[in-house]
């Protein structure tokens, strides 16, 4: 019987841990999807403010250096135009995959609006390769992901494509 009374004052809390747990999955989806791009699964503009303030100054009190790419798709409306929009949107999916498969763990993709992107190249630790210089890393990573750019193929677009893809952008350090 003791075992019983015992559950009983227990049900309680057992429902109200239940409940702050719900509580705190629920804010963790909505802060998701405050930061997060619906389409592509990058960070938004909202987030990339947030992160760069905060990585700038992490890079300061560190001393590590921070670089920042910016770039669009080129010429991105005429395969809106030509294909529409779900091409399109397929489009910037994989850039956003293909993207995600050449950065290193603290780095960052956002996307800042349409075809608009960013990246917080923001991995604040010690260089992995001894002698390597973190502009020079970042600037193979940026030319690695450009020439990968130019070799996606999108089987959707058919060979009617206007051509490969590429990107215009650019880099800054701090």
């Amino acid at each position: 019987n003791a075992a019983k009374a015992d559950v009983r004052d227990l049900k309680p809390w057992g429902n109200w841990v239940a409940r702050l747990l719900a509580l705190e999955d629920a804010k963790s989806r909505l802060r998701e999807m405050a930061y997060r791009d619906e389409l592509t699964g990058a960070w938004n503009r909202r987030y990339l403010n947030h992160f760069l303030s905060e990585s700038i100054e992490e890079s300061k009190r560190l001393r590590r250096q921070l670089t920042v790419m910016v770039f669009d798709i080129d010429d991105f409306k005429s395969f809106n135009d030509h294909f529409g929009h779900d091409a399109g949107d397929i489009i910037l999916r994989e850039t956003i995959r293909l993207l995600g498969s050449v950065i290193r763990t603290g780095d960052r993709v956002c996307r800042v609006g349409g075809d608009e992107f960013a990246v917080v190249f923001a991995d604040l630790e010690a260089p992995r390769t001894a002698g390597s210089t973190h502009p020079d890393s970042v600037e193979k990573i940026a030319r690695r992901f450009q020439a990968q750019i130019a070799r996606m193929r999108f089987p959707r677009l058919g060979l009617q494509a206007p051509g490969t893809l590429s990107i215009s952008g650019g880099l800054a350090s701090y």
